[in-house]
Parts: C-alpha cells; sequence; structure tokens
C-alpha cells in the first residue's frame, strides 16, 4: 500500500474537548470512572490489533475519528474504532478472541465481580463486522459500551487505499506502552473518507465538518494538499469502498454550491459562503472555532475536480447521453430484474450489469424480497403510488399494520414517523429497506388469508389492518432478538381505545383477533387485564 505523508504542526480545531482526549477519568453519576473503562477497552482492542495474536499483520486499516485523534492529534476522539479490511483477511476473529480473553483477565484483576462481554454483529451482506464490548460493574447497574467496526472491501481497493504505519497513541496506559505502531489511514485518504461522508448523509453532521477542517488545515501545513487528479483517485477508492460511485458524490455535492459555483472564490479574501447553499454548515459550525469557508473549499475543490469527468461518469460503451432518462423513466415505479430482459434491448446477460451500475447510483433500489423486487428511485414515486406498483408486482395486497394502524382508529395517541406495511413474500430473518416512509415486513400467504375481510382502505389511500388485529399482529410477531422485534410491541399501558367501543366489545374484538391468528388465548388476557379502557361516553 502506497504511504501518505504525515503532516506536521496540525492546529487544533475546538469541538467540545472531551476527557477521552486526554486521558482524564471522572466518575459518573453510576459511581464508576466511565471515561477510564472505556479507553481501557479501546486500548486492549487497538493493541491486541497491532499483535495481531502474534502471527502475521492483520490486512486492516486503522482510519475513521479515533485515527485522527490518536495518530494525528485531532482533540476531537469519537467512541467507536473503525478500520477497512481486505474482505481475503481471515484473522479477524482471532484477534478479537485475543480481545475477549484480555479484557476478562484485566477486569476480573481490577474490578473483580464485573463482567466484560464481546458480542458479533454482521451485516446480511457480510460487509460490515461490528464487535460489541460491554462492560457491566458488579452491581449490575450501569454499563461502558465501545464498539470496533471492520468494513471489508475488495483486495484491490484496499490496496489503493492510502495508509502506512504510524504510531498510535494508546488511549489508556493499562497496556504498558505509550504507543503501538498500526496501519492507518493516511490524511488523503481520510480526507476523501469525510468528503464520502459529507455526501453520503442525509444531513451535515458537526463531527464530519470539524474533522474535514482538521484534515484540511493539517494538509495544507504539510504542503500535501491533493491535487485535482488525486483527488478523483482518492474519492473513487472512498466511494467504492461503500459501494458508491463518482457520480454520487458529485450529484450529493454540488448543491452545496450555487448555481454560479462558489461565489468569490478567485476573491482575495476568499469565497463569499452566505452566498452559498452552505448556510447548512454554518449553522451546524455556529459557536465553535471552526472556519466554515475552509469547509467549502474542499466541496468546492472536490466538485470542481469530478465536474471534467461527469460526462463519462455512469455511462458503459453504447449509451447515449440520455441513458438515465431512456430506459429509467420508462421503467415503472417498481418491476423484477427479469422484467428487464428484452426492455430498450437489454440483453439478458445485460440485467445484472445494468441493475448493479443503477444500484451503485442509488437509481434502483432492490428489496431482498423473493426473486427481487427493484423500487425505480429515479422516478420519485409517492407512498401511494408506490404501493400500488409493489402489489402490481408482488401480485398482493400492501397493508399498514402496527403502530400506524393502531393510530389511525385512535388506539393509541402518538401518530408513528413510519409505516409498517406487510407484504406478500418469504419472510426472512431481518426487516426489509424502508421506502417512501414504509417499513416493509415480509408476511407468507397464510398470514394474508387469516386477515382476509380485516383491512379496509386507510391512511393515504393505504390499506390497513383492523386495529384488534393490528394488536395482536405486534403482539405476537416473533421477536429478532431479545430487544428488538419486525413489529413494534405495544405495552398495555400504550392502549387507550378512544371512541365508541365499550371495555366489552374491546375484549371481544381482541379475542377474536387473536382466535383468527392462533395467538396463545391465556397470554392474550393477561394482556388485556392490564389495559385500561374507558367506558363509551354516553348516548
Amino acid at each position: 500500500m502506497s504511504a501518505d505523508p504525515s503532516s506536521k504542526g496540525h492546529s487544533k480545531v475546538p469541538s467540545g474537548k472531551s476527557d477521552v482526549a486526554h486521558g482524564r477519568r471522572s466518575a459518573d453519576r453510576s459511581g464508576f470512572d466511565h471515561v477510564g473503562i472505556s479507553n481501557d477497552m479501546r486500548a486492549i482492542i487497538l493493541d491486541e490489533v497491532s499483535l495481531a495474536g502474534g502471527g502475521d499483520p492483520l490486512r486492516a486499516v486503522f482510519q475513521g475519528g479515533n485515527a485522527l485523534a490518536l495518530a494525528y492529534g485531532n482533540p476531537r476522539p469519537s467512541q467507536d474504532l473503525d478500520f477497512i479490511v481486505s474482505e481475503d483477511e481471515d484473522g479477524l476473529e482471532a484477534v478479537m478472541h485475543a480481545v475477549r480473553q484480555r479484557l476478562r483477565r484485566h477486569f476480573e484483576q481490577a474490578m473483580p465481580g464485573s463482567v466484560a462481554e464481546l458480542a458479533q454483529d454482521v451485516s446480511p451482506d457480510g460487509r460490515l463486522e461490528r464487535w460489541n464490548v460491554k462492560w457491566v460493574p458488579s452491581n449490575r447497574r450501569g454499563k461502558v459500551l465501545v464498539r470496533a467496526e471492520f468494513w471489508r472491501t475488495s483486495p484491490e481497493l484496499f490496496e489503493r487505499y492510502a495508509s502506512s504505519v504510524r504510531a498510535v497513541t494508546m488511549p489508556s496506559a493499562i497496556v504498558g506502552v505509550a504507543a503501538r505502531n498500526l496501519l492507518t489511514a493516511g490524511l488523503r485518504s481520510l480526507w476523501s473518507d469525510k468528503v464520502m461522508a459529507l455526501a453520503n448523509r442525509p444531513t451535515i453532521k458537526l463531527n464530519d465538518v470539524l474533522d474535514l477542517a482538521f484534515i484540511a488545515d493539517g494538509l495544507s501545513r504539510g504542503g500535501t494538499l491533493p491535487s485535482d487528479a488525486e483527488i478523483v483517485d482518492g474519492l473513487r477508492v472512498s466511494a467504492g469502498i461503500y459501494d458508491r460511485g463518482l457520480l454520487f458524490v458529485y450529484d450529493r455535492l454540488r448543491p452545496f454550491l450555487s448555481e454560479r459555483g462558489l461565489v468569490g472564490v478567485d476573491a482575495p479574501d476568499g469565497p463569499d459562503v452566505s452566498a452559498n447553499t452552505g448556510r447548512s454548515i454554518l449553522a451546524v459550525t455556529e459557536g465553535t472555532d471552526c472556519r466554515p469557508l475552509e469547509v467549502m473549499r474542499q466541496i468546492y475543490r472536490a466538485v470542481k475536480a469530478l465536474e471534467p469527468h461527469v460526462p463519462a461518469l455512469g455511462r458503459t460503451p453504447g449509451d447515449g447521453p440520455e441513458f438515465y432518462e431512456r430506459i429509467l423513466r420508462d421503467l415503472p415505479e417498481a418491476f423484477r430484474p427479469m422484467d428487464l430482459a428484452g426492455f430498450h434491448g437489454i440483453g439478458p446477460g445485460s440485467v445484472e450489469a445494468y441493475l448493479n451500475h443503477w444500484r451503485r447510483h442509488e437509481y434502483v433500489q432492490l428489496v431482498d424480497l423473493d426473486d427481487g423486487v427493484c423500487v425505480n428511485s429515479y422516478r420519485v414515486p409517492s407512498r401511494r403510488r408506490l404501493a400500488r406498483a409493489l402489489e402490481g408486482v408482488l401480485g398482493g395486497p400492501l397493508i399498514v399494520i402496527g403502530a400506524a394502524s393502531l393510530f389511525q382508529h385512535n388506539w393509541i395517541a402518538g401518530r408513528p414517523s413510519f409505516y409498517e406495511v406487510a407484504v406478500p413474500g418469504r419472510p426472512r430473518a431481518g426487516s426489509l429497506p424502508m421506502l417512501r416512509g414504509m417499513k416493509l415486513i415480509p408476511r407468507d400467504e397464510a398470514w394474508f388469508e387469516r386477515v382476509q375481510g380485516h383491512y379496509a382502505e386507510g391512511l393515504d389511500d393505504l390499506k390497513a389492518l383492523s386495529p384488534a388485529f393490528a394488536l395482536i399482529d405486534g403482539l405476537t410477531s416473533q421477536p429478532l432478538t431479545e430487544h428488538c422485534s419486525l413489529v413494534w410491541r405495544p405495552s398495555p399501558e400504550d392502549i387507550s381505545p378512544q371512541g365508541e367501543m365499550t371495555p366489552e366489545e374491546f375484549r371481544e374484538a381482541v379475542l377474536a383477533a387473536a382466535e383468527a391468528l392462533g395467538a396463545d388465548r391465556d397470554a392474550v388476557e393477561a394482556y388485556l387485564s392490564k389495559v385500561a379502557v374507558a367506558p363509551a361516553p354516553a348516548p
């Protein structure tokens, strides 16, 4: 991997300095040293990654906010430890096993009776490995959590991600050394990562802005600001690691600037940020010492570097200038991948290439249900139109369930922020993506047969399950984990039916739904005994 020149004399960007940055320890109201314990946990993880269990060096690059703090002196550390890992690296589990053993030994000696736990959580596609480290004191009150996230990428992109071995300051002295040598992202890679983060997030995060300002200052002082060609190459790698493309980055960054570009960019005093849509950056940096002008300059540099490449981005040989309009405009709001074969001359062997191409630039979203369903995000369908299109593709109704159904019928007080919607298809272990404020929940054919006749048109012209059936469905929904289920599970205190229904009618309706859905009657009876139903108003 190529080495990235280090910067010198970084100026500090005040950002609400944390005790973590300086190793100070302070007990919180729970009675234990939260900061010190979290620093101990981070130090053990970093130490074991650097040692790699005594085997070959781990093909993992330390990056993110803690890399900036511990390797480059940024005063703003973050809670999690972030790494980029090559897909062909198979030693990660052994390293984390060593972390588990070492954590247990340390806390058994330092704090007898406390418990250190390590749990692995892998994304469905296997790309993200999240290791959750939890410490619980002996009195079982309170806890400390630290996450180590390892994002896997191809060996090719891993090699192109500029990094070098750097001395990383250990956040705690318990490992016996002040610093360890770790393969760490170079400042140019971190610059590309932060620009990518600004493009990728739906809203601007202050941490991203502060970090980008710190990185730009370091590159400027070190005389290593990237050229336009280096910007394009760096963004291509950072975007590719997270399955994005340069067109995606350009499309997301361009709205930061006015139609005229960054106003006054060549003026002696620099650009006039207030004349651009970068006002949001002004807003998030208000009250800090961060110079938003410098951040806007970095965004401007990224946009201008990408601009010459835009006509060629996202288009394959033989595609004309109206590539997206010509194909996506004519496709329905939802379609099956197999429907593409023969559409506008697309051959069967090219279907996968087209879909991968569109998904990479977020023009199409794949719903992993049965044989796959594609949502044409290019057409920006309304919730109602998308629901109707999905019904046509899936061959069955979409039915609002959960909190939205209960709210519509005045059985709960709070309006939910999104709709849980049952869709026909093979149930899976996890939920499907959020689409236009709809969280799709797969249901099998037997479920739809049981609720037949118990739903009607409701909110936003979507079909909604009756409240009694929605309540039982939520209570009997299979949990994903101990604390998480596919559908919201209301507590008895959440339920407060309003309107003409008497307590007896409420009870009969819920028990009838329980019988239809095969719920345990005794469990439902016990639940109903805790629900307070106000008497119906006198006529």
